[in-house]
Protein backbone atom coordinates (compact mmCIF):
# COMPACT_ATOMS: atom_id res chain seq x y z
CA UNK A 1 0.00 0.00 0.00
CA UNK A 2 0.94 3.78 -0.51
CA UNK A 3 1.57 5.96 1.75
CA UNK A 4 -1.66 8.10 0.24
CA UNK A 5 -3.80 4.82 0.92
CA UNK A 6 -2.79 4.42 4.24
CA UNK A 7 -3.03 7.64 5.13
CA UNK A 8 -6.84 7.84 3.58
CA UNK A 9 -7.80 4.38 5.56
CA UNK A 10 -6.70 5.94 9.46
CA UNK A 11 -8.85 9.14 8.01
CA UNK A 12 -11.95 7.16 7.60
CA UNK A 13 -11.07 5.73 11.21
CA UNK A 14 -11.56 8.93 12.49
CA UNK A 15 -14.26 10.71 10.36
CA UNK A 16 -17.30 10.74 12.25
CA UNK A 17 -19.06 13.30 14.09
CA UNK A 18 -18.07 12.53 17.56
CA UNK A 19 -14.70 13.17 16.66
CA UNK A 20 -12.95 16.41 16.55
CA UNK A 21 -9.57 15.85 13.82
CA UNK A 22 -7.21 18.47 13.18
CA UNK A 23 -4.72 17.56 10.03
CA UNK A 24 -1.78 19.78 9.86
CA UNK A 25 0.77 20.47 7.18
CA UNK A 26 -0.52 19.16 4.37
CA UNK A 27 -0.56 21.40 1.14
CA UNK A 28 -3.83 22.55 -1.33
CA UNK A 29 -3.27 19.27 -3.86
CA UNK A 30 -2.76 16.91 -0.93
CA UNK A 31 -5.91 18.13 1.03
CA UNK A 32 -7.70 18.42 -2.59
CA UNK A 33 -6.56 14.75 -3.35
CA UNK A 34 -7.60 13.25 -0.26
CA UNK A 35 -10.92 14.69 -0.40
CA UNK A 36 -11.48 14.08 -3.33
CA UNK A 37 -10.77 10.26 -3.10
CA UNK A 38 -12.53 9.68 0.53
CA UNK A 39 -15.89 11.43 -1.15
CA UNK A 40 -15.30 8.89 -4.01
CA UNK A 41 -14.74 6.28 -1.13
CA UNK A 42 -18.12 7.28 0.35
CA UNK A 43 -17.06 8.97 3.36
CA UNK A 44 -19.89 11.06 5.20
CA UNK A 45 -19.17 13.53 6.42
CA UNK A 46 -16.08 14.11 3.97
CA UNK A 47 -12.86 16.20 5.71
CA UNK A 48 -13.48 20.46 5.39
CA UNK A 49 -10.91 22.62 4.98
CA UNK A 50 -10.05 25.83 7.53
CA UNK A 51 -8.38 28.32 6.79
CA UNK A 52 -7.64 31.99 7.53
CA UNK A 53 -10.07 33.60 6.11
CA UNK A 54 -13.13 31.84 8.50
CA UNK A 55 -13.96 33.52 11.30
CA UNK A 56 -13.81 32.74 15.00
CA UNK A 57 -17.46 32.19 15.09
CA UNK A 58 -17.70 29.92 12.18
CA UNK A 59 -14.90 27.61 12.75
CA UNK A 60 -16.48 27.65 16.45
CA UNK A 61 -19.35 26.26 14.39
CA UNK A 62 -18.00 23.89 12.42
CA UNK A 63 -15.61 22.41 15.48
CA UNK A 64 -18.90 21.90 17.08
CA UNK A 65 -20.16 19.77 14.67
CA UNK A 66 -17.13 17.35 14.63
CA UNK A 67 -15.63 15.67 12.01
CA UNK A 68 -11.60 15.82 10.33
CA UNK A 69 -10.58 19.21 9.64
CA UNK A 70 -7.55 19.87 7.43
CA UNK A 71 -6.10 23.34 9.02
CA UNK A 72 -3.68 25.70 7.32
CA UNK A 73 -0.72 26.44 9.32
CA UNK A 74 -1.49 29.86 9.57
Amino acid sequence: MGLERIFCEMIKLYCAEHNLVFILGCTDVEQTYFIEQLISDGVDPPPRVITADISINERRELYLQGGIFFVTAR
